[in-house]
């Protein structure tokens, strides 16, 4: 288990320089699968600057921990750091070429770009094929074929995501919603 070390600085107003007045190391009481639980519970309730510091903690313990690599790319998509989350999302494929979330997530931060939609095309039809990611993937793919101009093929996919619908995803609707009203629907 790695330690986390401290340096308290005193006199650094009174002299102009810092000194150490003493040096304490602290062992990390979580484990991994705590870090990761904190972080999932953050993401959950929206809190993201919550769930980064998390994920990287598991990250530090676990530098291939794809959920935590996936955690990461999620976190800082939705704080509107777009290079950050395609790295993490890249880490995460690097570790795992075939993962269907990771997949379906950097098609879907492309999409939002309005870039390499080929290429988010190709990530979110590999999603697809994984059936407890279809609906989400199909959304992706929705978005992606409205960028490109291919409406009919937009509409056939939240159609077909419409009848996927996760019912333990109370978020999954509303967004594809979302998605449905791009298009005109």
């Amino acid at each position: 288990m790695k330690r986390l070390t401290l340096i308290l600085l005193g006199g650094l107003l009174a002299s102009g320089c810092a000194t150490i007045r003493s040096v304490k190391t602290f062992k990390d009481p979580l484990s991994g699968e705590e870090h990761f639980q904190l972080a999932t519970a953050y993401e959950a309730r929206g809190e993201m600057a919550g769930a980064e510091r998390e994920y990287r903690a598991v990250t530090r313990r676990d530098k291939k921990n794809l959920a935590a690599h996936i955690g990461l790319g999620n976190a800082a998509f939705a704080q509107g750091r777009h290079k950050e989350a395609e790295l993490a999302f890249l880490r995460a494929l690097r570790l795992s070429k075939k993962n269907a979330a990771a997949s379906n997530n950097l098609a879907m931060l492309y999409a939002s770009q309005g870039r390499k939609l080929k290429k988010a095309e190709n990530l979110a039809s590999h999603a697809a094929k994984d059936a407890r990611f279809r609906p989400y993937a199909l959304d992706t793919l929705a978005t992606v074929y409205l960028q490109q101009g291919r409406k009919d093929d937009a509409r056939a996919a939240v159609a077909e995501a419409r009848s996927l619908a996760p019912a333990n995803d109370p978020n999954f609707l509303p967004g594809l919603e979302k998605t449905a009203q791009s298009i005109g629907e």
